[in-house]
């Protein structure tokens, strides 16, 4: 826990706060809003919608409570960026995203990444993000989905044509909900979860984003330039560390189970899992599920199941408790000897702390009411992906304020 001593002072209710104030929705006070503000990676995160960066290394997926609020805070800070795309669809214009929108779809990368225990340090390349937004544009402007553009479509360009056949592809979302959208990989096409995949590999250190964001009729697209061909394995660079010998998703560990996909993957780099069974349990009991056709080429060799009752395209439904499934992977063939492999993972929902109590933020504990030149303390629960933390006040000021469909004055 962290612990932080508060003095209230004379001008703790000033209206005349300092510019920059953060107001985060803790309420304490009928005439203020007390808050804490996490410091990760440099930066403020005040709510859990609010723009913070993570990368670097491994996230601990074993604590419940920080992947819960990994989880509330640093994933959902990706959702609801505004887009502001500059370009046209007439005009063929790429255009640009914001830099917000950009950086959320980023940090959502490095998120997955970081969960998975690949190294979460990818950055843009500025020549690939060219390309891919060349490529969204071409797709976009044709409303349609494919690796291989031909040069009679509209908006047609060889930058968009070369980022076709090098990206992850989303029609109809873009940014970050593009990369949960290829990270998910429903529909028949993405049995062996090659999106994901890419996603995912480790020897990547660069990616590149397009996004357009045009008006009806047009479709959203998302597009990750993810072949990033000096860091491939097959140039010799030796495999970059992971968190676990081999890289699942979901991985051991706790996962809140909005971030579980029908679809089950397992990767170990040159394995063959040609003859690999699963075996799995679900709170102690045996799980029925169904394996996926074997298929290598995208990333590292993967071995892919859907457990039951899910099918394709299925959103994982939440739980009431905690559910624990134990896997058991047999038949696996590296260097020519066959090994066995088990993990957990235990699915939860992110709304509630282990003890059951609903929480969807990071809620400091202390007096519920504070007064003028009162010196209190405050705890939160400390999170270990954190730089720092600060305190910060605002003030609610008395006003009148009137609710019609004519017009509204506070």
């Amino acid at each position: 826990m962290r612990v932080f001593h508060v003095l209230i002072q004379n001008n703790a209710f000033n209206p005349n706060m300092p510019q920059g104030s953060v107001m985060l929705p803790f309420q304490f006070h009928p005439r203020g809003f007390y808050s804490f503000l996490m410091m990760v990676g440099g930066m403020c995160l005040a709510t859990p919608l609010m723009a913070v960066d993570f990368k670097g290394h491994f996230f601990d997926v074993s604590d419940r409570e920080q992947v819960r609020q990994f989880y509330n805070t640093v994933y959902r800070s990706s959702d609801g960026v505004l887009a502001n795309w500059t370009g046209s669809i007439e005009s063929c214009d790429a255009g640009r995203v914001s830099e917000a929108y950009e950086a959320a779809t980023l940090r959502r990368i490095n998120w997955y990444r970081a969960f998975a225990g690949v190294p979460s340090t990818i950055v843009l390349d500025e020549t690939y993000s060219r390309k891919a937004q060349e490529t969204a544009l071409l797709l976009s402007a044709n409303n349609t989905l494919t690796h291989f553009p031909t040069s009679d479509m509209r908006c047609y360009s060889a930058a968009g044509d070369e980022g076709a056949q090098k990206s992850n592809l989303t029609y109809g979302q873009a940014g970050a909900g593009s990369v949960k959208n290829q990270f998910e990989d429903y529909g028949s096409s993405n049995k062996s979860v090659g999106h994901r995949r890419w996603l995912l590999y480790p020897f990547t250190q660069k990616m590149g984003v397009g996004n357009v964001v045009p008006e009806s009729p047009n479709p959203r697209i998302g597009a990750v330039w993810v072949l990033d061909p000096p860091n491939l394995a097959s140039w010799g660079a030796p495999r970059p560390e992971t968190r676990e010998a081999f890289v699942a998703w979901p991985p051991p560990g706790f996962i809140p189970y909005p971030l579980v996909y029908p679809r089950w993957s397992f990767t170990y780099p040159n394995a063959d899992f040609s003859d690999a069974q699963v075996t799995l349990f679900r709170n102690g009991e045996a799980h029925p599920l169904m394996l996926e056709p074997y298929e290598v080429g995208a990333g590292e060799n993967t071995l892919v199941w859907i457990p039951s009752p899910y099918k394709d395209g299925d959103r994982w439904q939440s739980v009431a408790e905690d559910e624990q499934y134990e896997v058991i992977i047999d038949g696996v063939r590296i260097a020519g000897a066959l090994q066995t492999f088990n993990y957990s993972v235990t699915i939860f929902d992110p709304l509630y702390s282990a003890q059951g109590v609903f929480s969807e933020s990071m809620l400091p504990q202390g007096p519920e009411q504070l007064y003028r030149d009162d010196e209190v303390a405050f705890s939160i629960f400390g999170l270990h992906f954190t730089d720092g933390y600060e305190w910060s006040v605002q003030t609610i000021l008395e006003s009148e304020a009137r609710y019609d469909a004519e017009w509204m004055m506070i």
